[in-house]
């Protein structure tokens, strides 16, 4: 945990702001580059990618609130929403809403929209998890194992699980972009994504403080979504890879 670094001189920058900024400088340079790979229309790809970005803030915002501060966002809900918290999850959730709205408005491949979106998104968290990790969020239960990390300040180790779902993204990200030459079919980025994330997220959840949430028993709402997230994944590998129409891939224009 180091919520500031200093760069040099008196000239130091917030943690958490720089990881989260170079996550979502990263997303928008893989997805650029992956619109120009999947011949997507460029002259839709940033209004898109607009979109995508204020529903995707909204999402973070909202779920959180929703979730973790329900009593007083019921009270306050303009005041709760803009000092409340973000949550990954809502983003994801916010994020893709953004794309099958932006369906309705633009012109291009759903399909390669939701692929591209997926690929950048994994590498952007594995960034944006270091944000958590310097920032002191998102943290584990305390343990005595020797992945156990104790925090200035803290009085025990704790599992440092926004290391875990960094390297995790990392490694998802890896095994994208090695295994989709081989399979080509539309949806593969995004199912592979969200199985492969929400079957790591929901077993992480269980070393996260997030387990300790009374009102969600017997998962976090964070697991909740991620089987969710499992299935659709799932679905969509079915339908795409041609396993449920005997053999034939489904395109989307």
């Amino acid at each position: 945990m180091q919520p500031v670094i200093q760069l040099f001189g008196d000239f130091a920058i917030n943690s958490y702001s720089l990881f989260s900024t170079l996550g979502a400088i990263a997303f928008a340079v893989i997805c650029y580059r992956e619109a120009i790979r999947l011949s997507f229309p460029i002259e839709s790809y940033w209004r898109l990618f607009l979109l995508v970005g204020i529903f995707a803030v909204i999402g973070a915002k909202l779920s959180f609130a929703v979730f973790f501060d329900t009593e007083r966002f019921l009270q306050h809900p303009v005041d709760t929403f803009l000092k409340t918290g973000w949550m990954f999850y809502g983003a994801v959730i916010g994020g893709y809403s953004a794309l099958f709205i932006g369906r309705g408005l633009f012109t291009f491949s759903l399909s390669n929209a939701l692929d591209g979106m997926s690929y950048g998104g994994i590498f952007g968290l594995g960034i944006g998890r270091l944000a958590c990790f310097f920032g002191g969020c998102c943290g584990g239960l305390p343990t005595d194992s020797i992945f156990g990390v104790t925090f200035p300040g803290a009085a025990c180790a704790v599992h440092p699980t926004q290391l875990y779902e960094s390297i995790f993204a990392f490694l998802l990200f890896g095994f994208i972009t090695f295994t989709r030459k081989k399979f080509r079919f539309d949806g593969y980025q995004i199912s592979v994504a969200a199985i492969g994330y929400g079957a790591f997220r929901f077993m992480v959840e269980f070393f996260r403080e997030d387990s300790l949430i009374p009102g969600f028993q017997p998962f976090t709402p964070s697991q909740y979504i991620s089987m969710a997230l499992i299935l659709t994944g799932t679905v969509i590998m079915l339908i795409k890879s041609g396993i449920l129409r005997g053999g034939q891939r489904t395109e989307d224009s």
